[in-house]
């Protein structure tokens, strides 16, 4: 019986894998029967993609759909999908990726295998240079299991892009509604970060520190927050650039509005009824608080004792009673004006909530 199990488990992950390495985008060109001698076999797909586990092989990638490649790019590995099972030791030798220089993208047929017969894999090292194209060729020697060869050589071109530009921001441009402590970017290729210091201005200023982690991701962390109900302008300049010293080809400019500073959740949450008699009473805000102004502002009826710990970036803080709440009580929490975000805003109201507790 165990070993039946074992026999289940194995062909239910077998299916599961399959599934996987078939991408429902090209589910209508390899409908062709893989066995069949009478069908030629041809190329149904090549593109690149980043490494995977061996049991979540993803075969979707950017090549798939985009053959204009960011700057920079490093892919890790090469796919190309066939309409038959194929003969693995005719294929895996017969790829190519020209032109080959040495310290950009370079494919290696020593490291190629075959994924599930019809799929295989190839490692890539190195960028892509910019704006040069690239070739992937499948040479017509590659066999099938009936022993057809491809018709002809098969060739798929790739661009790397010419320019480096800005994919995405968060703030998006004309947000107007942003909680956000922090701001960051999306480039098409890889950020010198220290360009960003002198490159990138907000308009009111703000302080704060630019981190890079190793890829086209770049993040604005202020030091105090960004300053509620306050449109900022973010321009990038000419001089920001990537590692590979490509400079912005058009100055970047975004707009957004941050909300005026406020209380955004509590818990208990007003009017809960039959709370934990052990629970912390927590508060959640906007922006980041001065922690100095937290305890004078904030009370309780019936008085309690406790104490309060704070949240990461101290945006919120959570006051613990003192032995737990009496049960069947019902508390009135006061947030005071006084209370200050590290930008110096003050809430606009007092922020009032009640909770019941229960019996346990």
């Amino acid at each position: 019986m165990k070993s039946m199990s074992f026999i289940l488990c194995f062909i239910f992950m077998f299916l599961f894998l399959s599934c996987k390495e078939a991408p429902q985008e090209y589910s209508q060109n390899y409908s062709d029967d893989p066995t069949n001698p009478s069908i030629q076999p041809r190329v149904v797909g090549v593109w690149l993609d980043s490494p995977r586990p061996y049991w979540w092989r993803k075969t979707g990638g950017l090549g798939k759909q985009n053959d204009s490649l960011p700057i920079g790019y490093r892919p890790e590995r090469l796919l190309v999908r066939f309409n038959k099972i194929m003969l693995s030791y005719t294929v895996i030798p017969n790829i190519n990726l020209t032109p080959e220089e040495v310290g950009f993208a370079l494919l290696s047929t020593r490291g190629g295998f075959s994924l599930d017969g019809q799929t295989f894999e190839w490692p890539v090292s190195g960028n892509f240079k910019l704006g040069k194209s690239y070739t992937i060729t499948v040479k017509k020697e590659v066999t099938d299991i009936t022993n057809l060869h491809l018709s002809q050589d098969y060739k798929h071109s790739i661009i790397p892009e010419q320019f480096l530009r800005i994919t995405y921001t968060y703030p998006a441009d004309g947000d107007s509604n942003v909680y956000s402590g922090y701001f960051y970017t999306v480039f098409n290729s890889v950020i010198d970060v220290h360009s960003l210091s002198s490159g990138v201005q907000f308009v009111p200023p703000v302080e704060g520190r630019w981190v890079s982690y190793g890829n086209n991701y770049v993040e604005f962390l202020p030091h105090l927050g960004f300053k509620g109900n306050t449109w900022y302008e973010v321009v990038f300049s000419q001089a920001v650039k990537d590692t590979f010293n490509n400079y912005l080809k058009h100055r970047f400019k975004i707009k957004f509005k941050t909300v005026r500073f406020q209380l955004s959740y509590t818990y208990p949450y007003n009017g809960e009824q039959n709370v934990n008699r052990n629970s912390s009473v927590c508060c959640n805000f906007t922006t980041s608080l001065d922690t100095s102004t937290i305890r004078q502002n904030f009370n309780m009826t019936p008085a309690v004792s406790g104490t309060f710990n704070y949240y990461s970036n101290n945006i919120g803080y959570c006051f613990n009673p003192t032995g737990g709440l009496d049960q069947n009580t019902t508390y009135t929490v006061t947030i005071s004006t006084g209370l200050r975000s590290k930008t110096g805003d003050n809430l606009s109201s007092p922020y009032v909530f009640s909770f019941t507790t229960g019996s346990n």
